[in-house]
């Protein structure tokens, strides 16, 4: 691969380990020339220890995250810029212009129509429905009012992420609790199925490069912990359909359930997700199709994943005792 240095910025990385060590491994494997930049409000989280440099970026919701980005993009010589949280995506598009502006970086993020779209549930079923996909029913207040409803149900928080504090509701007192527990809301019928999280790689125009699903197996706090990748025709063709309506940058992830051969989309998440690590392993390595989109290749969609690969997610930790760092299961 032609020699090119380029300098990848992870937002927000925290603990996000695997992801890290993934974009180190595609760095090494395709001989780029370049750093990793892991960012965070803290010194002392879990990638400072992992990548090559790691640097403050206060909260992006306050004043004056974008001028830091804007300083180490141009100190590190940043090419991509790399966001990882959901409630970070509409201020980086309020941001986006004039970051490009001054860097040399290009963050990785939709455009701020289609985060307007994933960022909002209302809207997101607004706009499945009117493309033609299955997903569930929202249950308003006034369908709770006249009863126009039936157990089971499920809620969410309107602008959560990671299936925190999502449940299902099993009668009228679970409803009245959860209601008022949550605040604002989004009440759907709960439907009954296959579950599925769908890693889907887009280049920066919004072409699909990859697809691959994964069938949930076990999962905490919305993280999958041990499941499967299928190459399920179904959801795949379902999946093309949706990035062709929607049009979407670089990586994003959908949940969905299959039931007969109907695919529910259930939610879609316009970043990375934290088990994108095993479509990665798999083969479908999102570090290394960015790293050959930086160098300037025309990437083409693909399946040159492994198939039926069931994987399960350990934990790793690490000890800082001021002068040594110490990692084990």
């Amino acid at each position: 691969m032609k020699q090119k240095e380029i300098n990848i910025l992870i937002l927000s990385s925290y603990n996000n380990i695997e992801l890290v060590n993934e974009f180190i491994k595609a760095k090494e494997e395709l001989n780029i020339n370049g750093k990793i930049v892991t960012s965070d409000m803290n010194k002392n989280v879990p990638t400072a220890f992992i990548g090559d440099k790691h640097v403050y970026i206060r909260h992006l919701a306050k004043e004056g995250a974008d001028i830091d980005i804007i300083k180490v993009c141009n100190e590190e010589n940043i090419s991509l810029i790399i966001p990882i949280m959901d409630k970070q995506l509409r201020i980086l598009c309020k941001y986006k212009e004039n970051i490009e502006k001054n860097t040399n970086a290009k963050i990785m993020i939709s455009d701020e129509n289609v985060i307007d779209i994933v960022r909002d549930k209302f809207k997101t079923s607004e706009f499945l429905k009117a493309k033609g996909f299955y997903t569930p029913k929202i249950i308003t207040d006034e369908d709770i009012d006249n009863e126009n409803y039936e157990f089971p149900l499920y809620i969410k928080p309107f602008d959560g992420g990671g299936s925190i504090d999502n449940f299902i509701l099993k009668n009228k007192k679970e409803l009245d609790f959860f209601k008022d527990y949550l605040g604002k809301t989004i009440i759907q019928e709960f439907i009954n199925g296959e579950e599925y999280c769908v890693d889907i790689f887009n280049d920066f125009e919004g072409n699909p490069i990859t697809i691959v699903p994964k069938k949930r197996i076990k999962a905490m706090g919305g993280t999958i912990l041990e499941g499967k990748i299928e190459k399920n025709r179904i959801i795949i063709e379902t999946m093309k359909d949706l990035v062709h309506n929607l049009k979407p940058c670089g990586e994003i992830n959908v949940d969905c359930i299959l039931v007969d051969d109907k695919v529910y989309i259930i939610e879609v998440n316009g970043r990375i997700s934290a088990g994108a690590i095993f479509s990665y392993k798999a083969g479908a390595s999102t570090p290394k199709n960015l790293y050959r989109l930086l160098c300037g290749e025309k990437l083409k969609y693909n399946e040159d994943y492994i198939n039926n690969l069931t994987f399960i997610k350990y934990i790793k930790f690490f000890l800082n005792n001021g002068d040594n760092v110490i990692s084990g299961l």
